[in-house]
């Protein structure tokens, strides 16, 4: 099992039989992780992550999140929960460029979020969903995330088939590692729908 970013591609570049393609290889990984990513596995939910708002900023980096579940801040003890919007809704609400006022909703669109009003202070917005994963893209050898753990074989057979796919041109037996990257992408769906039951007792007939 691979374990870091160095790990992963010297692997991939042993299976592969290369020694001299460790730029296209780690490419090929990111874009692996990349595709994954856009699937919820029980690895790359997001449960609660935060970040920090801006006196006058409206747009922050979305933090590696490709599906939004909720968005809440608190203020004390009370937690008031945002509104998911549309970028259009929010050009349309935001005429004049509307600063201050209590956070109402937020948009997700092209890599960044989107607050309405503009925030004029300070407030930790935090957010659930799912999606690639921090550090992202990969770049030094030491770095290290579920993606390389739990779905390592995944994003293994993935990274192999691209690198057929866009770098050698062997489109053969690119669709082979493509048939074996969807058998390790039905174990992980598998896993996770057992890991997001819902924890209720069904009844069974005898």
């Amino acid at each position: 099992m691979a374990g870091t970013f160095l790990d992963m591609y010297t692997r991939v570049m042993t299976e592969l039989r290369r020694s001299n393609a460790a730029t296209d290889v780690k490419q090929a990984i990111n874009d692996a992780i990349f595709e994954a990513a856009q699937e919820r596995f029980y690895f790359n939910e997001t449960k609660d992550t935060s970040f920090n708002t801006v006196n006058g900023q409206e747009y922050y980096p979305d933090l590696g999140i490709v599906e939004l579940d909720s968005i809440w801040y608190f203020n004390g003890t009370t937690r008031y929960n945002l509104f998911l919007a549309s970028n259009k809704d929010l050009d349309d609400a935001a005429e004049g460029n509307v600063l201050g006022g209590q956070l109402m909703s937020m948009s997700h669109t092209a890599g960044q979020f989107r607050l309405y009003p503009i925030p004029t202070s300070v407030t930790a917005v935090h957010v659930s969903g799912y999606g690639k994963l921090t550090p992202y893209p990969l770049v030094n050898d030491a770095d290290t995330n579920a993606w390389l753990t739990d779905g390592e074989t995944f994003i293994r057979a993935l990274a192999k088939r691209n690198f057929l796919r866009d770098v050698v041109r062997d489109y053969g037996e690119a669709r082979t590692y493509d048939v074996i990257a969807e058998d390790y992408k039905k174990l992980l769906l598998e896993r996770t729908a057992v890991k997001s039951s819902t924890g209720k007792i069904r009844s069974t007939q005898f």
